[in-house]
């Protein structure tokens, strides 16, 4: 199984920082060397590259994970359906970063219990704050991604109602249009 293969990571999380942006640099933080890391909607990779040794990515859209495959275990499933797939308490950290704004809204809850759930030390989402337009396009010449679409909105004030920890942000989408963001962190 892919706990078993996991082995303490050497390095620290910081060293791998040439291939994160600056969410990325904010969620690595939050990780330990060893940490095991569950990526829901990982997509390509791009905010965090690989954190840990245990970094199993999750996505619904294939062309990703074959994109990052050769770097990190990956799993093909989609939200919430997926998250039956994990034993309570099964990863370190559970992460949805630019996830939930692409669902429909009546998941988001389902969601985030999984994680809430699945976690055994910390759960971090990132999404806009409310509603952000973004249609479906073709992200890094992987193929049109109809699961880009933003298909509701997320409050940042849901997570500190649930007792995260809520930090404002930017974010922009394809088109390059800025919105307010948070990022939201708790501790299980």
């Amino acid at each position: 199984s892919l706990l078993r293969r996991c082995r303490p990571f050497r390095n620290t999380c910081t060293n791998l920082s040439s291939s994160m942006n600056w969410l990325g640099e904010l969620v690595c933080q939050e990780v330990r060397p060893g940490d095991t890391v569950l990526d829901l909607g990982c997509g390509n990779l791009q905010a965090t590259g690989r954190l840990t040794e245990c970094h199993l990515a999750v996505d619904a859209f294939r062309p990703y994970l074959d994109h990052i495959k050769s770097r990190v275990p990956t799993l093909h499933g989609e939200l919430p359906a997926i998250l039956g797939s994990f034993m309570d308490k099964s990863f370190d950290i559970v992460l949805l970063l630019d996830v939930l704004e692409h669902l429909r809204a009546e998941d988001h809850m389902a969601v985030i219990e999984g994680a809430e759930r699945i976690a055994r030390a910390r759960v971090m989402v990132f999404s806009p704050d409310g509603m952000m337009k973004q249609e479906a396009f073709d992200a890094f010449g992987l193929g049109f991604n109809a699961l880009l679409e933003h298909r509701s909105a997320v409050a940042g004030e849901t997570f500190r109602q649930r007792g995260y920890e809520v930090s404002t942000h930017t974010t922009k989408n394809d088109a390059g249009t800025e919105a307010p963001a948070f990022l939201a962190i708790k501790n299980v």
